[in-house]
């Protein structure tokens, strides 16, 4: 499949890291359809509530994260571009890039750290309190807790994770993280079909999330980028970016549109769950 891909990329005169994010998309929309054949087959229309329900309820990540992973990425790439990487996977140049970029890699991993666990127990609290109440008399058909755990617990995980994608991609790894993504949307959805077939019902979106988890930490370690991370984290910070004066002051117009993103998009599905239960 990669070869293909790569094969009409250089055909039409597309970048590899377009090739990717582009094929991940198509290959997304094709997959959605079976995806929803799949669902439509081996879920009864509770359970179906119940999955499209999860997937609204997770996306209250976005109250929290508030698009910080997009403005890293892109101060990253500020930093990094007066630098040059060694064959050793470190950074060299002036000082004050290196310690710029260095403290930003430290600021994400110090924030995401507790971000994914704050994250992981507000999910549990809100998703237990929301199904508890709104799905009482469906609740004795259907198994949803120990599944939402796993999901919960998965999320957490990807959430940790995606400022270091943002970093990688700031330091230029744009194609290698568009690859993850289009692998994770081949890889994935065959898994979520199989676990359909296979009896495992809502578990599916918990393995769904955990094969995410385990084709980015295999990829990273592979291509050596966890290397990079490291080094960055062992470099001595004298300067600072600082988070107030200048990123902010762009966070939080991202952080406007992905809330409002939300309510447009995702809060219909708790909100038809619990008119049904009524």
């Amino acid at each position: 499949m990669a070869s293909i891909l790569h094969q009409i990329a250089q055909n039409i005169g597309m970048d590899k890291a377009i090739a990717y994010t582009s094929g991940a998309r198509i290959v997304q929309g094709i997959s959605g359809v079976g995806t929803m054949f799949f669902l439509s087959t081996f879920l009864t229309g509770i359970e179906q509530g119940f999955y499209f329900t999860f997937g609204s309820i997770l996306a209250l990540q976005v109250f929290f994260e508030l698009g910080l992973t997009g403005i890293m990425q892109q101060y990253v790439a500020h930093e990094a571009s007066h630098l040059n990487l060694d064959e050793n996977k470190q950074y060299q140049g002036e000082e004050q890039y290196q310690s710029r970029l260095a403290s930003l890699v430290k600021f994400c991993l110090k924030w995401y750290s507790v971000l994914a666990g704050v994250v992981l127990v507000f999910l549990i609290i809100v998703g237990n309190i929301y199904f508890s109440k709104y799905g009482n008399s469906q609740s004795s058909s259907v198994e949803w807790k120990l599944p939402w755990i796993i999901i919960c617990i998965g999320t957490s995980i990807c959430i940790f994770q995606s400022p270091l994608t943002a970093i990688l991609r700031g330091l230029g790894y744009v194609k290698d993280m568009s690859k993850i993504g289009f692998y994770g949307q081949i890889i994935n959805p065959l898994c979520i079909w199989l676990g359909l077939v296979l009896g495992l019902k809502l578990y599916v979106m918990g393995i769904g999330f955990a094969m995410s988890v385990v084709i980015w930490q295999v990829y990273v370690i592979r291509k050596g980028l966890y290397r990079i991370l490291t080094n960055l984290l062992k470099t001595k910070v004298s300067e600072k970016v600082n988070y107030f004066n200048e990123i902010f002051p762009y966070q939080w117009r991202i952080a406007l549109s992905w809330i409002s993103g939300y309510f447009i998009f995702q809060l219909f599905n708790p909100v038809l769950l619990q008119q049904r239960e009524q």
